[in-house]
């Protein structure tokens, strides 16, 4: 990060140079300005798009709208539609850990949710 803002600022620096070098210090002083003010533009454009989806999401979220399609991917994921390629394996902690299996050049994993669910039940708890 630090490189990057010495870049950027040496970039400027040479620019202004230059600007002043060839004579355009005017061009150079106008074309600040105008891009300044696109830049804050750009911001307010920005949060604008933030806020409403921001709202939307709100909406969709105190309507319920969001559970019922989390429970319809569950079921989509529980039912095998989803993420065919997964395989779980049990690790250290308590948790089942989603991975994909790689046997004989070809990735393995029908019903993974599934087992994973199963195995949770026995080994995970």
């Amino acid at each position: 990060m630090l490189m990057m803002n010495r870049f950027f600022a040496l970039l400027a620096v040479a620019a202004i140079l230059c600007g002043i070098c060839t004579g355009r210090a005017d061009a150079l002083t106008n074309v600040v300005l105008e891009e300044g003010a696109g830049a804050i533009e750009l911001c307010i454009y920005l949060t604008g798009g933030m806020c409403v989806w921001g709202g939307l999401l709100r909406i969709a979220q105190r309507s319920g709208l969001t559970d019922r399609l989390a429970a319809c991917f569950a079921n989509a994921a529980a039912a095998g539609l989803l993420f065919q390629r997964i395989h779980c394996r049990q690790t250290e902690g308590s948790s089942c850990v989603s991975q994909p299996q790689k046997v004989g050049g070809k990735i393995h994993g029908n019903g993974a949710i599934r087992a994973c669910s199963r195995r949770k039940e026995r080994k995970c708890s």
